[in-house]
């Protein structure tokens, strides 16, 4: 029923330059928080720097940002990650090294409406490819 009747979710925040789509989804949780999970992830041929710079100018009016992309995270672990990043694809994982679990991902959080939105952007490697993330949870 929620499904049916609950209005779309507003769209996440544009794609990064020169990004290729890897996948979009989005589903309804009526068993566990009653919510609409939106995600994007894309890969960018752009530096983790100039991703950053491009959200940083796009998302100028949400100023009430936590992170702002200062901030750092190492895990894709739900448990220890941003609270609006709690489906940080595998892809973020380190594949070399112990921990699978540990990325190096900037971040940022904002809420508007019912939304919390989240968006990491992978810092591997200096100078691209680039991953980025979106997440946003809406509640209806």
């Amino acid at each position: 029923v929620l499904a049916n009747t609950t209005p779309l979710p507003p769209a996440l925040p544009a794609s990064p330059p020169h990004s290729t789509v890897l996948s979009r989804g989005s589903k309804t949780d009526i068993l566990n928080g009653n919510f609409v999970l939106t995600t994007s992830l894309y890969q960018t041929t752009d530096s983790p720097v100039a991703v950053i710079q491009y959200y940083r100018n796009l998302l100028k009016q949400y100023p009430h940002q936590l992170g702002k992309f200062l901030q750092h995270s190492e895990t894709i672990l739900p448990a220890r990650a941003p609270e609006a990043l709690q489906h940080v694809p595998p892809i973020f994982g380190n594949t070399v090294g112990h921990d699978p679990n540990s990325a190096n991902y900037f971040y940022t959080e904002y809420s508007f409406g019912q939304n919390d939105v989240g968006i990491a952007v992978d810092a591997r490697h200096p100078n691209g490819p680039t991953y980025v993330y979106q997440e946003m949870l809406t509640l209806p």
